[in-house]
């Protein structure tokens, strides 16, 4: 049978696991948030340029 000490380290090692993997979920979705962000504000400068992901130039964004 273990000891507290050693129940208590085993606890506080899965706490510290549980934060991180916490952690590194927020990173990615915030991550991912701005990479959304990103690929709308290029497709909505895209059309104000006329541009296509063609490479045509159809003049007035339509």
């Amino acid at each position: 049978m273990p000891t507290f000490q050693e129940t208590d380290a085993h606890v506080a090692h899965a706490r510290r696991v549980l934060a991180e993997m916490t952690a590194r979920a927020v990173e990615d979705t915030r991550e991912a948030e701005q990479h959304r962000s990103q690929e709308l504000n290029d497709w909505h400068a895209q059309d104000h340029a006329g541009q296509r992901d063609d490479g045509q130039d159809y003049g007035d964004g339509y």
